[in-house]
């Protein structure tokens, strides 16, 4: 019979982040997992983290996103995990003036929040992604 502080069940990146935390800590973790780790949601969702920044006044969401980005950077930067972690941003493709016009109210709304974030033109869309559809007008970055 094995003795511990604490029994952590489910392998995903929650759990096993958990595991790692309080293992440092001094306690002793068991994690159980019935299959492999990340298999389940965490391994579903295409390994995407969407994270803009923290804003002016940091809500529940960007609490939550900008404190799993932090999670990610420690367990693979700072402790040497091997999670294939990769920081990069995601481009949403703008076709019309219409959705132009919508981004450019988003962009200022987002950056008056303290978001980061950048609306570009087809130039920067295609110089950042060169596959893109060169009728689209621009993306928001």
């Amino acid at each position: 019979m094995h003795q511990t502080d604490i029994l952590v069940i489910g392998g995903g990146i929650a759990g096993t982040a958990t595991t790692c935390y309080l293992a440092q800590y001094g306690r002793q973790v068991i994690l159980l997992e019935q299959s492999e780790l990340a298999a389940e949601a965490s391994g579903l969702n295409a390994g995407t983290l969407w994270a803009t920044g923290w804003g002016h006044t940091p809500d529940l969401s960007s609490t939550l996103s900008m404190g799993s980005l932090e999670v990610f950077k420690t367990l693979q930067l700072g402790l040497g995990y091997d999670l294939e972690f990769r920081q990069g941003g995601s481009l949403q493709a703008i076709q019309t003036e219409e959705e132009y016009a919508f981004a450019r109210q988003e962009v200022r709304e987002l950056l008056a929040g303290g978001h980061q974030v950048d609306l570009l033109d087809r130039r920067g869309a295609l110089d950042i992604e060169p596959a893109l559809d060169p009728r689209i007008l621009g993306c928001l970055y």
